[in-house]
Parts: structure tokens; C-alpha cells; sequence
């Protein structure tokens, strides 16, 4: 049945992978495309108002959705390229007339993916508001798009042609896709949903990160602080929880901390949003700590990440980055420390330069640094935009990829039909594939033993008493597991092999016991020795007993490690020790200078919640908690109390 209404259908689809059908994002960056347009009267008056595809739907169901398009635009990221692409073609086959028009972050640069798929007209690079807005008005007209910049398109002679890139945008003249009704009706169709949102407070990044997509644009640009306000109370009156915050440095701009007050602000007056979940800045550390402890303090923000990917001088040269300093870090840590707020530090695996003992050496420094609650690392993935995957980039620096299978961590993503992929890094010049093995097995056992506290206070006790290395303590350790025949050592040859497995690429860990969700190594690590806690310390003391610690001490510790750790279904539980080793462990955690005092003592332990399945144990102290060291009782000083005796 033929559409009567004169103006034109327009789709902008921006989707996410998720098993959870109930929560999804609102489409924040196609909407933002779709304010600008229909500020426009010759747009409107041209097309009815945009529907958008936000759910990822098997493609014959989203189909049904889908009347008469003229133009279909499509908002490309790792999560979601290979169904766009699905849904494209067969939209283009319903409709071969509709205009399929792609742009994004993760959108590959150039035009071999018009040569490849010849059912795609246009390619958007760069900020895409003004040149969709342009888009619509050539077609509208029966133009031409030669004019329009940031393009890459085929024309009606199946030519393709590129236009010079577009400038950067005036965000004054940007309208919020939420302050002009755009999301009305999405949110009014769909009662039954949960949504999230996205908030800009300001674009661009002045750095230069090879392996990062992030923003184009070296000037950083604000969004007025009014507008900001009200994109809050939009949120907070639609009753939405989670409010990622999609600046690349919050804490860069000097008002960031009004910003942090806003949002608790406006959590206050209306009881939303619950979670305002920023990237901060690796600069402006006083900007950072303020913003940072206002957000902790209104209990919107769980922690702090500070982004280092590597400590090695000679990687950071081959990404062109620079870090704080460590003992800026220290200092930093001990601020937040003092503050009761988490603070986390990133790596990343497999940047160009790095090798097997660079990156474990990294990781020993921040520990000796006083980073011993988290410290995730990433295997490194090359972004189709990014300066590393440039063709001269991957060749200088002899890096090899595989295109594995994207599985989202944490949930088990349903991906509708069409599976997403993403490019890891597998192999450099400086660190071959079995080293970028290894460097993964052991940097997850040192996780889950360091991090996740299993050996935590046997390796700070030997290495503030004793002198031992922390890399030579988990060394020893990873010798001694090494051993198929042993608990550890079954689990670390199971991830042995999936890591070798370059075929399948399936690297994340999966046990049904805790959940259908897939898990990072070290978590896995942990999980299985959770479930096995007993056995796990039957194989350990042995190795314990290798470094002769005083008797008393050795007793002390033992008990003292074991008790800390939570387990599910274990609550109160109370053990008396000679040696203050609560108040001890608390100063190294702190940065400061202790001694380790003979004082008999009652240490009682009673966590607010305990989790009574392996299920609802790893997704809150796993996963939930991992930030904030929650596997670790006296993480929580409400959890821990110490009579002396």
C-alpha cells in the first residue's frame, strides 16, 4: 500500500548487542543528527519526522518496521557493523530507491567499503550533523551531493567520489536531541523499556593516541553549561539510571566539578540519574580528584580510572602518549585513597614496542606504586579509524592481527543473528605470539592472586619485610602452578589453549556456574578458586612455607589472608591473631611507612550483603565490585572491626 503523505520516510539506526532486552541505549548519536536536520524547514517540510532503530531485532523483525524508506542512515561501532551492513542490504532489496548512507566511529576509512558493498551510497566522515542536514536537502531537491563535505559516495553513474573533509562544528548551533522532543515518542511507545542515556558535556581530545578513534578534532570544544543543565532534568523526569558521559577527558575542562554538581544535584531533586559514569582526564589531576570526589560523595560514581595502557618509554613513543608520572600517581592514589573513593589503572596488551618482561615490569611498578586493588588490562584492538591501522603503522611496527568474535564481558551477548567482530592484536615486532600467550596467562594469574587478594598480603608483607620483588614473588608463584596436574594449573592450561586458538578467537572465560555471561581470564581464575577454596590452599602452602617467615607471623598471615577473601554464603566470621595485621595492611594501602606491631587482636568481619549462589556472588563481587576491590572484605570499612585485646 502506497504511502499518501507527500514528505518522505527517514531511519537512523543506531544499535547495541545485548541479552537484556528490558534496558537499551537511547540512540544519542543518530538523534543528534536528526536535531540538527529537523531544525531545518525546508527538512520538515520535506520529511516526516525520524523514527529510529535502537533494538537490535533479528532482520526480518526489524523489517517490519521499516515503510517506504527514502533515506536509511546508519551509525556504525564495533557492537554493531556487521548488522548494519545485514540490514542495509536487505532493506535495499525491499526498497532499491532508499538512500543507505553510513557514517561512525568505526566506520573503515576510504572507499573500499562502497567497492565491496555496492548497495551503500554514501559514507559520512567526521562530525555528521551538517552533512546529513545537506544530504537531505540535496535529495529533497534532486541534487547533487558533490558539494557536501565529509562525503565518500557513489553517484548515478555508479562513480565514487570524495568531497574535502568537513570542518568542525559550532556546537552552539547543535540542538540537543533531547531538549527538542526528538526522543518523545520512542519514550512514550515503548512503557515497557528501561533506558540509558548519553551525555556530551563538551568534543575533541588533545592527544594523539595511535590505537584510540575517539575524536578528530584537537580543540575542545563546550556545550553550553545551560544546556547541560536541562539535558540533566530531561534524564532525571524520564526516571533513567544510567547516564554515560561521552566526553574523552572529563575533568579537562575547569568546570567539570559544577558539572559532577549538577548531576548530583539533579539526582537529589529527582532521584535520577543514579549512575553518572564519565572517562576522565589523564591531566588536570586537581580538576580530576575534585569532580571525581563530589560524584563519589552523591554516590553516583563507583571510581576513578587512570588510563596508563603501558609504562614502558619506549611504547608510549610508538602511540604517542604521555603518562603522569609514578609518583604523581602516588601522590594522586593517596588522595583518593584518603577520600574512601576506588581508584583503578588500565593497561593494555600488545601495543607496538611492548614485550613479555616490559609489560610485566609495568605492572610491578604500579603495584610499587600502591595499586594493589585493580588493575584491568585489555587486550589491544585496532579501530578502523585509528592511526595504528594505518597499512605503513601495522607494517613498521610487524603487527598481526586476528578478527575474532566480539562476546561482550559480562553478559552473553545476543547478537539477533549477525555476529559483530573486532581486530586484536596478537603479535609485534617485540613481542611474538607465544610471548603475547604467556604475557596474558600471567598477567591474569597475577590478577587474580594480586588484585582479587588471593596471595595479596603474602606478596606486600614479603616485599616490604623481606625485599622480595612483587614480579619475583608471582614468578616463583607461576613456576610452581605450572602444572597441568594441579587445580591452577588445569584452569591456566584451559586458557592456555583458547589464547592459542586463533581460529575460534573465543577469548573470554565461561563457566554456566557463574552465570551465562562470559568472564575475563583473571575473573575466571578467581571464580574457580572460590568454588575450590579449600583445595586451593591445600596446593598454596607448600609454596608459602618456601620463604621461612617467622613462625607467629607465618600463622598470623595464613589465617589473616584466608579470612579476608569473601566467599559466598560466609557472613560473621571472627578471628583473634597476635599481630596488628589489619592496621598494617591498611598504612601500605594508604602509602605510608608501618611497622608491623605484636598486639593481640579481634578482627570481626560482617559484610552487609552476602551472596549465597556462585551466580550472585560473581556478579557482585566479580564484576559489580571488581573497581572498588569488593573481593576483599576489609575494602569495606564498615564490613571490618578490630578490638585489641
Amino acid at each position: 500500500m502506497k504511502n499518501s503523505n507527500l514528505k518522505k520516510n527517514v531511519y537512523l539506526g543506531q544499535v547495541i548487542s545485548t541479552n537484556n532486552y528490558e534496558i537499551v541505549y537511547l540512540p544519542y548519536s543518530v538523534g543528534c543528527l536528526a536535531a540538527y536536520a529537523w531544525q531545518d524547514e525546508e527538512v520538515k517540510s520535506n520529511y516526516n519526522p525520524p523514527k529510529f532503530i535502537f533494538k537490535r531485532e533479528r532482520i526480518e523483525k526489524a523489517l517490519e518496521s521499516i515503510v517506504e524508506p527514502a533515506v536509511l542512515a546508519l551509525s556504525c561501532s564495533v557492537w554493531n557493523f556487521e548488522y548494519n551492513k545485514a540490514l542495509a542490504k536487505a532493506v535495499k532489496e525491499l526498497y532499491p530507491s532508499c538512500l543507505l548512507v553510513f557514517g561512525g566511529h568505526d566506520l573503515p576509512p576510504g572507499d573500499d567499503l562502497l567497492k565491496t558493498e555496492d548497495y551503500i551510497d554514501i559514507l559520512v566522515f567526521g562530525e555528521g550533523e551538517k552533512a546529513f542536514l545537506n544530504i537531505l536537502k540535496a535529495l529533497a531537491a534532486g541534487g547533487s551531493f558533490k558539494n557536501i563535505k565529509g562525503l565518500i559516495y557513489r553517484d548515478q553513474a555508479s562513480k565514487i567520489i570524495s568531497t574535502p573533509p568537513a570542518e568542525v562544528l559550532d556546537l552552539s548551533d547543535c540542538p540537543s536531541p533531547y531538549l527538542n522532543g526528538m526522543f518523545d515518542p520512542l519514550i512514550e511507545n515503548n512503557p515497557h523499556l528501561g533506558f540509558n542515556a548519553t551525555l556530551e558535556t563538551n568534543r575533541g581530545c588533545p592527544y594523539d593516541c595511535s590505537f584510540c578513534d575517539w575524536c578528530k578534532s584537537k580543540e575542545i570544544r563546550l556545550f553550553p553549561l545551560e544546556r547541560v543543565t536541562e539535558e540533566l532534568e530531561w534524564i532525571a523526569k524520564n526516571k533513567i539510571e544510567f547516564c554515560f558521559v561521552a566526553d574523552a577527558n572529563f575533568g579537562i575542562a575547569k568546570r567539570d566539578p559544577e558539572v559532577a554538581k549538577l548531576a548530583v544535584k539533579t539526582k537529589e531533586h529527582f532521584g535520577y540519574p543514579k549512575i553518572f559514569s564519565p572517562t576522565y582526564s589523564k591531566t588536570n589531576f586537581d580538576t580530576v580528584f575534585k569532580a571525581a570526589q563530589i560524584l563519589f560523595k552523591g554516590g553516583m560514581n563507583r571510581g576513578v580510572t587512570i588510563a596508563y595502557q603501558s609504562l614502558n618509554p619506549a611504547v608510549l613513543k610508538n602511540i604517542g602518549r604521555e603518562n603522569m608520572t609514578l609518583e604523581t600517581f602516588s601522590d594522586l592514589k593517596e588522595r583518593f585513597v584518603k577520600a574512601g573513593i576506588p581508584i583503578y589503572t588500565e593497561l593494555i596488551l600488545g601495543l607496538p614496542g611492548e614485550t613479555y618482561e616490559s609489560f610485566l615490569r609495568g605492572m610491578e611498578k604500579l603495584m610499587e606504586a600502591g595499586q594493589h586493588h585493580c588493575m584491568p588490562v585489555y587486550m589491544c584492538q585496532v579501530f578502523p579509524q585509528a592511526p595504528m591501522a594505518q597499512k605503513e603503522y601495522l607494517e613498521k611496527h610487524k603487527i598481526k592481527t586476528v578478527k575474532a568474535p566480539l562476546h561482550e564481558m559480562h553478559y552473553y551477548a545476543d547478537f539477533s543473528g549477525v555476529q559483530e567482530y573486532y581486530d586484536i592484536v596478537i603479535e609485534t615486532e617485540t613481542m611474538p605470539f607465544n610471548d603475547w600467550v604467556q604475557t596474558n596467562l600471567f598477567s591474569a594469574c597475577l590478577k587474580a592472586f594480586h588484585h582479587f587478594g588471593l596471595l595479596r598480603c603474602f606478596a606486600i608483607y614479603l616485599n616490604k619485610e623481606k625485599g622480595l620483588r612483587y614480579l619475583d614473588f608471582y614468578k616463583n608463584l607461576y613456576e610452581f602452578l605450572y602444572d597441568e596436574t594441579s587445580l591452577v594449573g588445569e584452569i591456566i592450561f584451559g586458557i592456555k589453549k583458547q589464547l592459542e586458538d586463533c581460529d575460534q578467537a573465543d577469548w573470554t572465560y565461561k563457566n554456566p556456574e557463574f552465570g551465562e555471561n562470559g568472564w575475563y581470564f583473571d575473573e575466571g581464575i578467581f571464580l574457580e578458586l572460590i568454588k575450590k577454596y579449600d583445595l586451593f590452599w591445600e596446593e598454596i602452602i607448600p609454596f608459602l612455607k618456601n620463604f621461612e617467615i617467622d613462625e607467629e607471623i607465618y600463622g598470623d598471615l595464613l589465617a589473616y589472608q584466608k579470612v579476608i577473601i569473601r566467599r559466598p554464603s560466609i557472613s560473621l566470621v571472627e578471628i583473634e591473631l597476635k599481630y596488628d595485621l589489619k592496621n598494617y595492611f591498611d598504612m601500605v594501602y594508604f602509602g605510608q611507612d608501618t611497622i608491623l606491631r605484636r598486639e593481640r587482636n579481634l578482627i570481626r568481619i560482617n559484610p552487609e550483603q552476602t551472596y549465597n549462589s556462585l551466580v550472585e556472588y560473581a556478579k557482585h563481587i566479580a564484576w559489580y565490585g571488581m573497581h572498588r576491590g569488593a573481593s576483599v572484605a576489609t575494602s569495606d570499612p564498615k564490613a571490618v572491626s578490630v578490638k585489641y585485646l
